[in-house]
């Protein structure tokens, strides 16, 4: 069958992705993970022009070995790569005409809202056509805002943060796609003004008002009437978001791999597409046309969007769904491959950015994993005797695994999660949701009509939640319910999608023995070609220090991999402790305070450092090291040392008792982690033999006044390269190691020197002058103490030393193979 509007997305798709990629290239510097990311994607391209031809025209060609196409036929394709990787890159490289300044007075008009216990987010766009991406985080507003509402605000405008560390997360990108460049941040409700606009009984705002109206109808609805343990489920899987789940529920659901339940978009689309196009469609006495049918469905998905305030997953899912429907239409028997690519094609026109979203990569991989796949267990369970009950479990097994087959590597490369309980939890996920889906709707229209049998209805559907729910908690204790693994590198994903490709052709016999001989021959010495381009250059090049000073804000978070690959880390800031007096505050406001009391606290250590080990598959870590007490370089060492393997865990006493160490310690104890405090000068407390990590201070008669006075000073040596990890060591402290380098008892000289105290403007200028660092890294953040300060900048630029700030260039990563430093960072400057 020929299906020339694949291929040609195909094509587009192809475009659109080195488009992306080249945007990237002007927002971070060069790295290994980019280079490897553009290798991909030019083989990816490569056999795409080289097999996607003959899928246009199957007759005349044969799958590895196609016909060779007509030259008018290249540069068709060509040309559309081309217009594709032109129009994706234009549309990556969103101007903005706003800049960074507080007290900014913008006006525009809501397009998008989305509400959170202790925060609102809503999606403003100004009369130039620019979007703003707005948070406001103060007490509850005089009235509520939905789409098309006209506002006047004023408030802070920044732009969004980029990716800090490397395999984080980039927020800035993920605004891109939804086509935002600046975010404003709001407090007061007196920052916001509503405001009269000429078209304010227009149908769009009308439609968010009805649907905010009714949707909030049906929330309180669903808590005032459901049990807690279900109303948050309930309400998490139709309108999305996971605020009103448990930290408990949320953790069940990310392990089993089931957490997209709370993202509005393409399961509860698709459901309520497909449910309201059986009841119009599948009659047998009355059967509504086609087109009116679609129109009926397609007006019916718009109003669910409006109800969930049309946040970007939404848009995406409708998008994909209008795609599918205009593609239904359109053919008289459809064809599911050419429906998914009309589907991609809708939404890569509108915007193409949406190409490098999760929720588009996820969505689509698992339709193509069905399509492509499903058919292979059919054929397989087709020739075999199974009795019917076994029938419809087997079925929905093999539907659920070819999703996964394909879903697999994305998953592990977004999420670093192997969730093998995922394979049977996603058995009845489907099912799950859509069961919710259709009860609440069922209940949102009886709910105007009976409420007494909504009240019913409600009630049975929490019994099917909470019974779905304890067997996901069972299935996630199960021992391996979910592996940690490293983000695979772009070219095993490749190879990864082939084997499966080039396995599912063989096995339906659409390889040729002779061309599959000709594959197999010429598969051995490419293997050895890529083994050699691997492992090669790793057997001939020296092994090497890696130091990554991690961009955790406000605080200290570095880790060093040695060449016998050992693991150590230094320090992790945890949660900021804040108190506020509730006062005279309103009812509303007390709500508001107790949600923020209540909501978990915002933890480096799992947030950021947690998710740097995952990124890279680090499950064991063989030595921390805590330099002293502070919050901003012990608190997150709490959740590390619960959730990771630990060799040992080496403490600095303070000067007075400290809650979160002897917490730390108790953490340790617990989990049978050897504990040494107090290691004494000079002593080298270093895992690997091949390096020496020397203990400088404190020593017996070191003053410690203060806690940061109490930091462990440390010096890694490996061969002639030496790096220095100071803490927040204070003045009185660098004077005496100072002078202790002037008496030759130690040797402060390092060409990497961690500046102490986050670049304090109390330091000492003789300490300073005795490390000759090549390369000063101040570990700092958002703060209101005036790190860094001017004064100890201009100290250290005055030997010579190259200055790298986290906070400025994101995670500093320094390499040395024992003669020679190189380093790089994650961000520009």
């Amino acid at each position: 069958m020929q299906r020339p509007l694949v291929v040609f997305v195909l094509y587009m798709a192809m475009g659109v992705a080195f488009g992306i990629a080249h945007g990237e290239y002007y927002r971070y510097p060069l790295s290994q993970d980019v280079i490897g990311l553009w290798l991909s994607l030019t083989i990816i391209a490569a056999l795409l022009f080289y097999v996607g031809d003959a899928y246009l025209f199957p007759k005349q060609g044969h799958f590895l070995r196609p016909h060779k196409a007509m030259p008018a036929r290249w540069l068709l394709y060509l040309l559309i790569f081309t217009m594709a990787w032109f129009y994706s890159y234009q549309q990556a490289l969103i101007p903005s005409d706003l800049a960074e300044e507080e007290n900014k007075a913008i006006y525009g008009k809501v397009v998008s809202v989305q509400e959170r216990p202790t925060q609102l987010l809503f999606d403003l766009r100004r009369p130039d056509g620019e979007k703003i991406r707005v948070k406001y985080t103060g007490p509850p507003l005089p009235q509520e805002v939905v789409i098309g509402q006209a506002l006047s605000l004023s408030g802070t405008i920044y732009v969004p943060s980029q990716r800090r560390n490397p395999g984080a997360f980039d927020y800035q990108a993920y605004l891109w796609r939804q086509g935002i460049a600046r975010e404003m941040t709001l407090r007061s409700p007196e920052s916001i003004r509503f405001l009269d606009s000429e078209d304010r009984n227009s149908l769009v705002m009308a439609l968010g008002a009805k649907a905010s109206s009714l949707r909030n109808q049906m929330i309180s609805f669903i808590q005032n009437h459901g049990p807690p343990s279900a109303s948050g489920v309930i309400g998490g899987i139709i309108f999305g978001g996971q605020e009103g789940l448990t930290e408990e529920d949320r953790e069940v659901f990310r392990i089993t791999g089931v957490a997209h339940a709370f993202a509005v978009s393409g399961t509860a689309v698709g459901v309520l597409a497909g449910t309201v196009m059986v009841l119009l469609r599948s009659g047998r006495q009355w059967r509504l046309p086609i087109w009116p049918s679609i129109l009926i469905t397609t007006t019916i998905l718009f109003f669910y969007g409006f109800m969930t305030a049309f946040p970007p997953s939404v848009q995406r899912a409708v998008l994909m769904a209008l795609g599918g429907l205009l593609a239904y239409g359109f053919q008289k028997k459809a064809d599911p491959p050419t429906m998914m690519a009309a589907a991609a094609m809708a939404i890569l026109l509108y915007n193409p950015l949406m190409l490098g979203d999760i929720g588009f990569q996820m969505s689509f991989a698992a339709t193509w994993g069905i399509l492509y796949f499903l058919p292979l267990f059919q054929q397989w369970l087709g020739g075999r005797n199974l009795p019917f009950y076994l029938k419809g479990p087997i079925a929905i097994l093999a539907l659920s695994l070819a999703a996964q087959l394909a879903v697999a590597p994305l998953t592990i490369y977004y999420f670093n999660l192997l969730s093998l309980s995922g394979f049977v939890a996603n058995l009845v996920a489907g099912l799950f949701i859509a069961t919710v889906i259709t009860f609440g709707f069922a209940i949102f229209l009886l709910l105007f009509l009976w409420e007494t049998g909504a009240s019913y209805l409600l009630t049975s559907l929490a019994l099917i939640v909470e019974i779905t729910t304890y067997l996901l908690r069972k299935l996630s204790t199960i021992p391996g319910a979910a592996l940690t693994v490293a983000t695979p590198h772009p070219l095993l994903m490749v190879a990864y999608y082939l084997a499966l490709i080039v396995s599912r052709e063989v096995y339906l016999n659409n390889i040729s023995p002779k061309v599959l001989a000709s594959f197999q021959r010429a598969l051995l010495p490419a293997s050895a070609i890529i083994l050699l381009l691997f492992l090669v250059p790793s057997l001939f090049t020296p092994a090497t220090v890696k130091v990554t000073f991690i961009d955790v804000g406000q605080g200290d978070a570095i880790f060093i991999e040695t060449p016998e690959g050992k693991r150590i880390l230094i320090d992790t800031p945890g949660p900021v402790g804040y108190q506020r007096a509730l006062g005279q505050e309103t009812s509303k406001e007390n709500q508001l305070l107790t949600a923020l009391a209540n909501r978990r606290p915002y933890d480096p250590g799992e947030k950021v450092v947690a998710a740097f080990f995952n990124h890279k598959g680090i499950g064991h870590i063989d030595l921390i090291i805590n330099t002293h007490a502070d919050q901003d370089h012990i608190g997150g060492l709490l959740y590390l040392v619960q959730n990771f393997s630990v060799g040992q865990l080496i403490l600095s006493p303070p000067p007075k008792e400290v809650f979160t160490y002897e917490e730390l310690k108790s953490i340790a104890l617990d989990k049978k982690v050897p504990i040494w405090e107090s290691p004494a000068p000079l002593s080298d407390i270093s895992p690997d033999k091949r390096v020496a990590l020397t203990v400088l201070y404190p020593g017996e008669r070191s003053p410690q006044a203060n806690i940061n006075d109490s930091s462990i000073v440390l010096l890694l040596q490996h061969q002639n390269v030496h790096m220095l990890f100071t803490g927040d060591l204070e003045i009185e402290g660098q004077r005496e190691l100072a002078s202790l380098a002037k008496q030759g008892k130690v040797d402060l000289r390092a060409e990497v020197v961690k500046i102490p105290h986050h670049g304090s403007k109390f330091f000492d200028e003789l300490f300073v002058k005795e490390t000759e660092a090549q390369i000063a890294v101040i570990t700092v953040g958002r703060n209101y103490f005036g790190h860094p300060s001017s004064e100890a900048l201009e100290a250290w630029d005055s030997i010579g030393s190259t200055l790298l700030r986290t906070d400025l260039h994101g995670a500093v990563t320094i390499e040395s193979n024992g003669r020679r430093i190189w380093y790089e960072t994650v961000r520009f400057f």
